[in-house]
């Protein structure tokens, strides 16, 4: 299946992900196999062309449980310059990081008409992995820079 979808590098490709597998369920004299994977579809890309995809690849059942487009919001709003002019003035330093995966900021971009960034303190290659931490002194900075940025929108 992975070498049939669109294939890009990092934020541009889609990846497709096992999470279980069940395999030798017998039905009678059918024997049955399941596969719950997640696919993580990037911006540009249709989620219902995905689905799509997937269908004309497989045989079989196939369910699909929920559906999460990804998001991709421009770094030259103004709030995405208040963070960086924060960050900036708080640590000396402002980076800005394409991420995969899903956050609310997927959810709440479909509903809500405003401008938003994710933002966060620790090494963000390390999320979700036994790595992660964050660092009292990197939280604390944290904090500051929102405090900054609350200020910059305060009038």
């Amino acid at each position: 299946l992975e070498a049939s979808l669109p294939d890009g590098s990092g934020f541009e490709s889609i990846d497709v992900k096992p999470l279980e597998i069940k395999g030798g369920e017998e039905e009678g004299l059918i024997t049955t196999t399941s596969i719950h994977f997640q696919a993580r579809v990037p911006p540009e890309e249709k989620v219902k062309n995905v689905k799509s995809m997937i269908k004309d690849e497989l045989d079989g059942e196939i369910n699909f449980s929920r559906s999460v487009p990804g998001v991709m919001i421009s770094p030259r709003t103004e709030l995405a310059r208040s963070f960086r002019s924060a960050a900036r003035e708080v640590t000396g330093r402002a980076r800005m990081v394409r991420k995969t995966g899903t956050c609310d900021m997927n959810r709440y971009s479909e509903a809500w008409d405003a401008q938003m960034v994710t933002y966060g303190p620790g090494n963000s290659e390390f999320d979700h992995t036994p790595e992660e931490k964050i660092d009292l002194e990197d939280f604390n900075s944290s904090i500051k820079v929102l405090n900054r940025v609350i200020e910059c929108f305060k009038s």
